[in-house]
């Protein structure tokens, strides 16, 4: 059975493209494919191999040395014949290069870690090790573009993210009675969730029978700000139907997608958003701005969702998105093209290329 190291950040914390991984992994194990990872931490706390969802995970925190001793030690435990990088980790690359391993590296975020950005604002030694770089998953059509400009001699492939999909998710049986909007996300202002909230105030809030719920961390999380998590409880005091329900998960958080109408999501950027993806897979019909050209491979813009200018102005008439969502078309966009089976599948075939 080959062994695959998935190099991910803070897996044990709220990080979207670690998540990804995991549905990733629990679906590649019926493909006879052993998944380790490489949490990529902040934490220092955790020790150095805990286990989640049934997967051994490698902490990897500390000084750089201590980094790179456990990474070595980490691919001679496993005999890890690959790694695959959800985002770009100078040290698990150099590893895998120096070992001879082949290096599937996935970009997860436009304006982070494309390539283009690598060769403008990384080190020296990180644009070096792009060139190491065997396969390239760019995520989207448009990261495609851009990397293939910045390094044209690298393998491209352009996989989405996934979903795990069953048809009992797709209902409206929650939603007959009440109109209800939801958030899901860190609060963190690069995700501009007081523009969300003024957004559905100013639009949305005035009709019967409708709510808004914010959902995600508001602490314990490095990028959150406790001074706009505190602006965030402040503007929503005077709404009853508009509530923060911090981080949930499992089948909480399946309720609240079964349970919604509507999600929002108007990032300052994103990779392919998970939160869009897993809530289509529910039948729920997103309401996005571009995020940087990050949608576009997601929504076809007034048939399985909205996409809307960045200043909010405009909103999707209630009837258009009632129509949208008692077709299910979200829902038939998200099980033909975002299936986790599928998607593993795809990145079987580039695994085996690089046996």
């Amino acid at each position: 059975m080959k062994t695959i190291a998935f190099s991910v950040y803070n897996l044990d914390a709220y990080s979207g493209a670690s998540m990804q991984a995991l549905k990733l992994a629990s679906e590649l194990s019926f493909h006879e494919i052993k998944i380790i990872f490489l949490n990529m931490t902040t934490d220092k706390t955790l020790p150095l191999i805990t286990v989640i969802d049934g997967f051994d995970v490698v902490n990897i925190s500390g000084r750089k040395i201590s980094q790179l001793v456990r990474i070595l030690k980490a691919f001679r435990r496993y005999s890890i014949s690959l790694l695959h990088c959800q985002g770009f980790f100078t040290l698990p690359i150099l590893v895998s290069f120096l070992l001879g391993k082949p290096i599937y590296l996935k970009t997860t975020l436009m304006g982070q870690d494309d390539f283009n950005h690598i060769i403008k604002h990384w080190s020296w030694y990180d644009r070096l090790l792009l060139n190491v770089v065997d396969v390239n998953n760019t995520l989207t059509s448009q990261i495609l573009k851009i990397n293939q400009s910045i390094k044209p001699n690298i393998q491209f492939v352009t996989i989405p993210n996934g979903v795990f999909i069953n048809s009992k998710q797709a209902t409206n049986t929650f939603r007959e009675s009440r109109l209800e909007f939801l958030y899901v996300g860190a609060m963190v202002s690069r995700k501009r969730v007081l523009e969300t909230i003024d957004f559905f105030i100013e639009h949305y809030s005035h009709i019967n029978n409708t709510s808004l719920n914010l959902v995600g961390p508001c602490e314990d999380t490095p990028e959150i700000d406790i001074e706009y998590v505190q602006k965030i409880k402040n503007k929503i005091k005077t709404h009853n139907n508009i509530k923060l329900l911090g981080k949930k998960g499992g089948k909480e958080l399946e309720h609240l997608y079964k349970s919604a109408t509507v999600l929002f999501l108007f990032s300052e950027a994103e990779g392919m958003p998970n939160v869009v993806l897993e809530a289509m897979s529910y039948n729920c019909v997103p309401i996005t701005t571009e995020m940087g050209g990050a949608i576009d491979d997601v929504i076809e813009n007034n048939i399985d969702g909205f996409v809307i200018d960045i200043d909010l102005k405009e909103s999707p008439a209630v009837s258009k998105i009632l129509q949208i969502s008692e077709n299910y078309k979200p829902y038939h966009k998200a099980s033909k093209h975002f299936c986790i089976k599928k998607i593993a599948k795809e990145n079987c075939i580039v695994y085996q290329k690089l046996s």
